[in-house]
């Protein structure tokens, strides 16, 4: 799962993409 949530970050490359990992 934090794999995913990582990549997820990585393509939002900024606190959208963590939000969007988080949920």
């Amino acid at each position: 799962m934090s794999e995913h949530n990582y990549d997820v970050i990585i393509i939002g490359g900024g606190p959208a993409g963590l939000f969007a990992g988080i949920a």
